[in-house]
C-alpha cells in the first residue's frame, strides 16, 4: 500500500490528492462518518451514525440540543417528522401541529406515549399558527420548522413558559428575517448554529432565542 501511494504521488500527484481527500466518506473518524452524514446519504432520512433519527437541522445544533433538552421540559413543535422522534426521546412531552395529511398518518406511527401530533391544514389567514393558543398550556421550548414561520412568531412568544426559549430554523431568506426581527424587538437574545446539516450541501442557519433565567442556561 505505501508503494502504491507512493507510485501515485509521484506520477499521478492530482489522483493522489483527490485519492486523500475521499477518505472523509468512509474513513471511522472522519467528520462526514461520525456525524451520520453518510448514513443518512444511505437510508435516505437524517439519522446518528446509529441510525437514530434527528432533526434536519445542522449537527452544531443537533450536539447543542442533545447537551440542554431535559425531561422536564415541554416542548412544542410547528412541523413534525424525524425532529419529532428526536424531541420525544430528550424532553418529557412533545406536541408538533402537522399541515401535511399524509405525513401526519406516517409520523403518527412512528412516535411514543409522550407525544401529541395534531393536523392542521395550513391555509390563507387559517388556523396552523393558532394550534399553539388554543392548547391553554405554555411550554419551554417552540420550535419553528413548519409553514408560515413567520406568521407563527407571535402566537409561539405567548405560549412560552417564563423559562421558555424559542428555536426558528433554516432563517435563510428575506421573509424568515422578519421574524427575527419581531423576537429581537421583543427583547430576545439569540444564538446561531451555522454548519452542515444531514442530506444537504448549504450552508444552514439554527437560531435560539432566548430571555433571562431561561431552561438552557444561556
Amino acid at each position: 500500500m505505501h508503494c502504491i501511494n507512493n507510485v501515485f504521488k509521484r506520477y499521478i500527484p492530482f489522483l493522489y490528492k483527490l485519492r486523500k481527500k475521499m477518505r472523509l466518506l468512509y474513513k471511522p473518524d472522519s467528520y462526514l462518518v461520525m456525524t451520520g452524514f453518510m448514513k443518512s446519504l444511505l437510508v435516505g432520512y437524517p439519522c446518528t451514525l446509529e441510525g437514530e433519527p434527528i432533526p434536519w437541522m445542522n449537527y452544531n445544533a443537533v450536539s447543542f440540543l442533545k447537551e440542554r433538552l431535559r425531561k422536564d421540559m415541554k416542548l412544542f413543535e410547528y412541523g413534525s417528522g424525524y425532529s419529532t422522534v428526536f424531541f420525544s426521546r430528550l424532553v418529557a412531552t412533545v406536541t408538533s401541529v402537522e399541515h401535511n395529511k399524509d405525513w401526519y398518518e406516517k409520523v403518527k406511527k412512528k412516535v411514543g406515549n409522550n407525544v401529541t401530533l395534531i393536523y392542521q391544514a395550513c391555509e390563507p389567514l387559517g388556523d396552523y399558527c393558532k394550534v399553539i393558543s388554543t392548547l391553554n398550556d405554555t411550554f419551554d421550548v417552540v420550535v419553528i420548522d413548519g409553514k408560515e414561520r413567520v406568521q407563527c412568531v407571535p402566537y409561539a412568544m405567548k405560549a412560552l413558559s417564563d423559562r421558555g426559549v424559542i428555536i426558528f430554523d433554516d432563517i435563510v431568506s428575506d421573509e424568515r428575517r422578519k421574524g427575527v426581527e419581531i423576537l429581537l424587538n421583543n427583547k430576545f437574545r439569540k444564538i446561531d448554529f451555522e454548519g452542515l446539516a444531514a442530506n444537504r450541501i448549504n450552508l444552514t442557519r439554527t437560531s435560539i432565542f432566548y430571555r433571562d433565567k431561561n431552561c438552557f442556561g444561556l
